[in-house]
């Protein structure tokens, strides 16, 4: 299913770079298997800005060294001025957790998004000792996953 969306995704890129001054990119129906769809960048621009914004509170150049983005190419993709691009999809999909599907379409049941809310604002009201607790916790289940 990823491979289907990163080729629809080039090709959604494609014809944006053809025609650069639409707002929207309508794909062919017979991509999307008899669908059509929009990519709205000012909405997908909206929901990064969101993401930035509400979940990490970052400023844009913190946000940016977080994904490996430019200060100035995050606002781009706020305001919209770009599509945002699949290397650029993918750095911020792979630094943040937020689905692909959040992003691009506003879909997608986002668990990871409230997940990461929650835990930030359990985070907000520990007091240090809880958040060592916690650090030591999550590092000793990371590394338990990450040596299978």
């Amino acid at each position: 299913m990823y491979c289907n969306k990163v080729c629809i995704f080039k090709v959604i890129n494609y014809v944006m770079f053809l025609s650069k001054n639409v707002k929207y990119t309508y794909v062919s129906t017979l991509l999307l298997g008899g669908e059509k769809m929009a990519l709205d960048r000012i909405a997908i621009g909206a929901r990064i800005r969101r993401i930035r914004e509400e979940i990490f509170e970052e400023s844009r150049e913190q946000f940016g060294k977080r994904c490996d983005l430019t200060e100035r190419h995050v606002g781009q993709l706020e305001r919209g001025d770009f599509l945002i691009g699949l290397v650029s999809l993918d750095s911020i999909v792979s630094s943040t957790g937020i689905d692909a599907d959040y992003i691009l379409y506003g879909k997608g049941d986002n668990n990871k998004l409230q997940i990461k809310e929650n835990l930030y604002n359990i985070i907000d009201k520990s007091e240090k000792d809880e958040l060592k607790m916690y650090y030591t916790c999550i590092t000793a289940i990371k590394n338990y996953v990450n040596k299978k």
